[in-house]
C-alpha cells in the first residue's frame, strides 16, 4: 500500500530494477507467470504478493556473485543437489518459502 509520493517514487525504482532484473535473468513468460502467478506487474501498484516478490527476488540478485548475465542465467536453471536437485528458477516458482530458502542457500553458499 503506498500512502505517500514518495512511497510511489520508490515503488517505481523497485519495479523498474526487477523488470531490469527479468531481463538480466532472461525469465521466459512461462516462468514469469510461475514466478508471479498474481501478476499485476504492469501496475502502478502491483498486488501486496506480487511486490513481495518481486522485492525478495532483488534481494536474492545482490548476494549472486556473478558479473557476467549468462553466469547468472546458468546459474538459475542448474539444477543443485542442495536444493534437492532443483534449479533455482523451479524455486521461485513455488512460493514464498521457497523463495526465502533460496536467499538463505545464497548467503550461506556465497557468504553475502
Amino acid at each position: 500500500m503506498t500512502d505517500t509520493i514518495e512511497d510511489l517514487y520508490e515503488l517505481g525504482a523497485m519495479r523498474a530494477s526487477w523488470h531490469a532484473l527479468a531481463v538480466r535473468w532472461a525469465i521466459t513468460p512461462r516462468e514469469m507467470a510461475a514466478i508471479l502467478p498474481d501478476g499485476g506487474i504492469r501496475n502502478m501498484t502491483p498486488p501486496a504478493t506480487t511486490e513481495r516478490r518481486m522485492r525478495r527476488m532483488l534481494a536474492l540478485d545482490h548476494r549472486l556473485p556473478f558479473y557476467d548475465d549468462a553466469d547468472a542465467r546458468a546459474w538459475l536453471r542448474t539444477p543443485i543437489p542442495q536444493l534437492g536437485d532443483l534449479a533455482p528458477i523451479d524455486l521461485l516458482e513455488r512460493g514464498d518459502a521457497h523463495v526465502r530458502e533460496l536467499l538463505r542457500f545464497a548467503e550461506w553458499s556465497f557468504g553475502r
